[in-house]
């Protein structure tokens, strides 16, 4: 018997899973940017990951984000650029980053849509570039020296010590007191910022 935490394979036997609703992370993420960044802006969307396939989490945020914008806020036109980094330690994915980023001064918005947002906000910050919102995810302390200098502007984050621990409860209610487990368990989607920092536990 199994649970899956934070990536959620719908096609499977698992007991359960218990993480966000990676879809509704990314529709939020583009919320925050279409509010944030002008009317006609662009906005880069950054996976650092290999096989992104099978990353499904990152994939329904990706979607999530693009649904935003084709369904929900129709009347915004936003030209969407998607870049898939395999290795963000390879210079020579530093330097499609910067390329892209510098020419097309119309990109105000990049969101990372895993927790290595932290690779960004260190060209951002060697090109001194400034007036772009950074959406990315989790709080770990690379992010977290970003979004106190105000590289990164939102991280959306998920609890990862409650998932861990409702993780265990639900196995234990499973195998031990043979209950039945909720085959879905979402967890909350926050949103953190320089100011609410200090306050988030």
């Amino acid at each position: 018997p199994y649970i899956f935490i934070d990536s959620n394979l719908k096609d499977s036997d698992k007991i359960s899973y218990i993480g966000q609703d990676s879809f509704q992370s990314g529709m939020l993420a583009a919320k925050l940017l279409d509010y944030s960044i002008p009317e006609n802006s662009s906005i880069l969307i950054l996976h650092f990951a290999k096989q992104l396939d099978n990353m499904n989490h990152l994939v329904q945020r990706e979607k999530g984000f693009y649904e935003y914008f084709q369904s929900v806020n129709q009347n915004k036109k936003r030209n969407l650029i998607t870049l898939e980094i395999p290795d963000p330690n390879d210079p020579a994915a530093t330097d499609i980053i910067r390329t892209t980023i510098q020419s097309k001064p119309e990109i105000k918005g990049i969101f990372v849509t895993n927790s290595q947002v932290y690779y960004l906000g260190r060209i951002l910050e060697q090109l001194e570039l400034t007036g772009i919102r950074v959406i990315g995810h989790d709080l770990i302390n690379e992010n977290i020296t970003f979004l106190k200098k105000g590289v990164v502007d939102f991280l959306i984050c998920q609890r990862p010590e409650e998932q861990g621990y409702r993780a265990i409860i639900s196995l234990f209610e499973y195998l031990i007191l043979k209950k039945e487990v909720n085959n879905e368990n979402y967890t909350s989607i926050d949103i953190i910022t320089k100011e609410n920092l200090d306050y988030y536990k």
